[in-house]
């Protein structure tokens, strides 16, 4: 879909189920995809691709927008490639039920977390290529009582002004293998009240 200057695709209070083959949005204002207020919707994706015109220029959009009203809600993606400038975020999922996200992905966040999800299970677990956050006005990655395992097998997590990597609650595996680096004051990496699990962190890290 072309989107430039709009939001690529909104369904809200929808229930039922829906099927969708590969999804590309340019350039969408807002989000390129949003679901809200559909408790209990299953919904399939292809590949799902959201593409920014150009970082600090133009419009502003979270890549996927999950993150209101979906509880119990089931999303299926083939893939995800998400290259974002500013909103809330590449992903955010705030009690939306179960993601799935069946092949290797990446995101590239410019301005805005690489990924914002909060008591919101990831499935058999998510495997990413890359996932990168630079100039984050809050954190780099947010992870708060998520089930399902993530890893994330390169990438880079630069300068947010929050947390770069906050880890809180759960008991799934999390490895992030990107860079992770921090000029201003706080807390490069936070992982509390883990119930299990194993966290790994293998790329270099750094916080002046």
């Amino acid at each position: 879909l072309g989107t430039a200057g709009q939001r690529g695709l909104s369904l809200v209070s929808v229930g039922g189920s829906m099927t969708a083959g590969g999804t590309t949005f340019d350039n969408p204002s807002t989000q390129g995809l949003r679901v809200a207020n559909s408790p209990g919707v299953t919904l399939v994706f292809g590949s799902t691709t959201v593409n920014d015109g150009g970082f600090n220029v133009g419009a502003t959009a979270t890549g996927i927008d999950l993150a209101l009203g979906n509880a119990g809600a089931s999303f299926t993606f083939a893939n995800i490639v998400l290259t974002v400038d500013g909103g809330a975020g590449g992903f955010v999922a705030n009690n939306s039920g179960t993601i799935n996200i069946l092949g290797p992905s990446a995101i590239h966040a410019n301005a805005s977390a690489g990924l914002d999800i909060v008591s919101t299970s990831l499935g058999s677990g998510a495997l990413f290529s890359s996932i990168v956050s630079v100039n984050s006005a809050g954190k780099g990655i947010n992870l708060d009582n998520v089930s399902g395992s993530l890893t994330v097998n390169g990438g880079s997590i630069t300068n947010p002004a929050g947390i770069a990597f906050d880890l809180n609650s759960g008991a799934s595996n999390v490895t992030y293998a990107g860079t992770v680096s921090k000029t201003s004051a706080g807390n490069l990496i936070e992982v509390t009240n883990r119930t299990g699990g194993t966290v790994t962190f293998s790329g270099n890290l750094s916080s002046t």
